[in-house]
């Protein structure tokens, strides 16, 4: 199969994904929404609908949905968690001498709970929890970031975010609204998923700048978002629309695809004739998917 084709194969089973994932999405809505205590209409994703034209509801909802997960969330995501290590073998000898297991499961112990509480990981659980119980998916990504990866030329930074620091591993929550998958996958977990599709919003010039892709030269803006909101809903606009609109900001939506089959990773942008990245394999060898591992990824 050629470049090209290769191409227009991931396109089409992102779009197919795009489709499935349009099935719930109002479900999601209407969920998040009930959470936040509005059931009774005048929400702003299209909840009005669940009215008759003479704003008459004929029937009564009993809004239970932010009373059971403050009841729900506390229980599952504890306070103040500590993670203990304990070895599965007792010490050995090798070349190098003896391997003390106990000492080196107190040192695993000690990394692992500094980590947990400098990468804020419970918030970040707790974020998961929630869009697991208010979608059909909550996920965590995990991952770790290079110096050339979090900055460019002149120190200027490629990626805002407070979570992700350089040569450091991160963990953060990934919206469920930005993630796709096999649609042939069946499993929660995602043993049987051939694929995963992580989205991202980045100005033109950082996507050009960032050592990690390539074939930018022709890349364009495929992404507006509306910066004069004023009482509209549409927050979000095509690139059909407003063309000479001063308030609009011009970004590239693209799709960071692992593929477990292959352990390559490549990065789609829809209206884009050329893969940003076509990377030959996974940064690390692991089971399952390296950004989002099944013990971390919680479903419904």
């Amino acid at each position: 199969m050629s470049t090209k084709e290769e191409l227009a194969q991931w396109k089409q089973d992102l779009e197919y994904s795009h489709r499935k994932y349009k099935t719930v999405k109002h479900k999601i809505k209407r969920a998040w929404e009930y959470y936040k205590g509005n059931q009774w209409g005048n929400t702003s994703d299209g909840l009005d609908a669940l009215l008759d034209q003479s704003g008459y509801r004929d029937h009564t909802i009993d809004n239970v949905v932010f009373a059971n997960l403050r009841a729900i969330i506390p229980r599952l995501n504890f306070r103040n968690p500590k993670i203990f290590v304990r070895p599965k073998k007792k010490p050995f000898r090798t070349k190098e001498g003896v391997f003390d297991t106990f000492a080196a499961a107190v040192y695993v112990e000690l990394i692992l709970n500094y980590y947990y509480k400098v990468l804020n990981i419970k918030t970040e659980a707790r974020k998961c929890l929630y869009d697991a119980f208010l979608s059909p998916w909550g996920i965590m990504e995990l991952g770790y970031c290079f110096k050339t990866e979090k900055m460019a030329k002149k120190n200027e930074l490629l990626i805002v975010n407070e979570l992700i620091s350089e040569d450091s591993p991160f963990c953060l929550r990934r919206d469920p609204r930005d993630f796709r998958q096999d649609i042939e996958a069946k499993d929660g977990h995602l043993n049987d998923c051939r694929w995963i599709g992580l989205r991202w919003v980045r100005p033109l010039e950082d996507v050009k700048r960032d050592p990690r892709f390539s074939n930018t030269t022709g890349l364009k803006n495929n992404f507006r978002v509306k910066t004069d909101f004023g009482d509209a809903k549409v927050v979000l606009a095509s690139p059909e629309q407003y063309h000479d609109d001063n308030t609009i900001w011009g970004r590239v939506e693209g799709w960071d695809i692992w593929d477990k089959k292959n352990h390559r990773i490549y990065t789609v942008v829809k209206e884009y004739d050329k893969f940003l990245r076509n990377d030959k394999e996974w940064p690390l060898e692991l089971e399952g998917f390296w950004p989002c591992p099944p013990p971390i990824f919680a479903t419904l």
